[in-house]
């Protein structure tokens, strides 16, 4: 890697604090100096504790680590960060600026610009991923991201934290166009945050190395036994989620007659994973508990099948997230004596990646009515999430080029 002196053009990464506070995160990469002892280094040229500079490090460390896999022959480098737009009289403390610092510095290693990001997290370690642990004070941090962030924009935060986080708080960034992101590891936040191009090298198994030669040993001594090693397949297999919910209520809703259309998504057919990778498009749905994951499974596989029916498949790279949340559920008795039954659902902070890049969609809500428990409209909420969504996209088409949705 050459050295680098000045900043590059880019949409400004924030770092978020706990009063409210956020200032820009500005960088400048250089070769390290030869001899070294730290090949991959970092330093904060505003005055900050050691925890600061301590937490540049590791995203540093974090950050390449990941880019390494994926850009072959990235070299060493040292960065040097600065905190735009810091008060001299303002003090500045803790590590949760761990994720923004990765941020920013992703933005240069991968020459992309996924537009304005706020970010907020603890990195416990700049290795294996750069695991991100929780940070104090989260809804204060995002109230001050959500004033100075544009509509569109991104804020990352620790999926450690998303307990933390009302639905109506949460619900309310969304409406204001911003896109919220928990994350578990910078790892994660890279793959989210960037369309990154060529096969994923692997990392050097190095402990499977010393424990081939700790069995050679071992076979030696006890009479010199020819030992073969078996490859070992890590990939994680996502398991498909089973729809639990009784069948389709009898309703005259939109809603509803789609659930009927679809004879093969009858209530108990296990749910497609939203995250399955052989399957068309890839969603990666988050959720907070079993029934909203219920639904976001259930919302998946009906999404599939219509984009399937209508011959809609188009892009091969096309991939969807969001955050489903079931907002309320409601049963009350009739006065003829029957259950009535009311579900809403949202499909918050809503994001489509295509060859063309990456889109924010306004969120989409449904309410859903019919007779019986409440658990018995889930199918047909989540057709008509699915249905909306559709709708988005074909309106998103003309201004935004996603192929395939005509």
């Amino acid at each position: 890697m050459n050295s680098y002196s000045t900043q590059k053009t880019c949409s400004p990464t924030w770092i978020l604090f706990e009063s409210g506070y956020a200032v820009k995160v500005g960088l400048s990469l250089y070769s390290p100096p030869r001899e070294t002892s730290r090949p991959i280094d970092a330093y904060v040229v505003t005055e900050c504790e050691n925890s600061f500079t301590k937490s540049a490090r590791r995203a540093v460390e974090a950050v390449h680590g990941v880019a390494n896999r994926f850009l072959p022959g990235l070299k060493p480098v040292v960065v040097g960060y600065d905190l735009i737009g810091l008060s001299a009289t303002r003090q500045v403390t803790g590590e949760s600026g761990g994720l923004a610092f990765a941020v920013a510095l992703a933005k240069r290693f991968f020459g992309q610009d996924p537009g304005p990001v706020a970010a907020t997290g603890v990195l416990r370690s700049g290795h294996n991923g750069g695991e991100i642990g929780a940070v104090k004070g989260i809804q204060a941090k995002l109230e001050g991201a959500s004033i100075l962030m544009p509509s569109g924009g991104v804020i990352l935060y620790p999926i450690e934290n998303e307990k933390d986080l009302p639905d109506s708080f949460s619900m309310a960034l969304s409406e204001k166009g911003l896109v919220l992101k928990p994350v578990a590891n910078v790892d994660e936040a890279i793959k989210w945050l960037f369309k990154i191009k060529g096969p994923e090298q692997p990392a050097k198994p190095r402990w499977r190395f010393l424990m081939i030669v700790l069995l050679i040993l071992m076979a030696g001594s006890l009479g010199g036994y020819w030992l073969h090693k078996q490859d070992v397949d890590f990939d994680k297999v996502s398991k498909s989620e089973k729809a639990t919910a009784s069948k389709a209520p009898k309703t005259g809703s939109r809603s509803t007659e789609s659930a009927r259309e679809n004879t093969n998504a009858s209530i108990g057919t296990p749910a497609l994973s939203p995250a399955s990778p052989e399957l068309w498009p890839k969603m990666e749905i988050s959720t907070k508990t079993s029934l909203s994951k219920t639904i976001a499974g259930l919302f998946t596989q009906q999404f599939r099948r219509r984009v399937e029916a209508w011959s809609m498949k188009g892009d091969p790279d096309l991939r969807f997230t969001g955050n489903i949340q079931v907002v309320q559920m409601t049963e009350k008795e009739a006065s003829e004596g029957k259950l009535r039954s009311e579900i809403i659902v949202s499909l918050r902070t809503p994001v489509v990646y295509s060859e063309k890049g990456r889109q924010s969609i306004a969120p989409i809500h449904v309410t859903v009515n019919g007779e019986g428990p409440a658990k018995s409209l889930m199918l047909a909420a989540a057709d008509e999430l699915a249905l909306k969504l559709i709708d988005s996209l074909k309106n998103s088409v003309a201004d935004h080029g996603f192929r395939g949705f005509k």
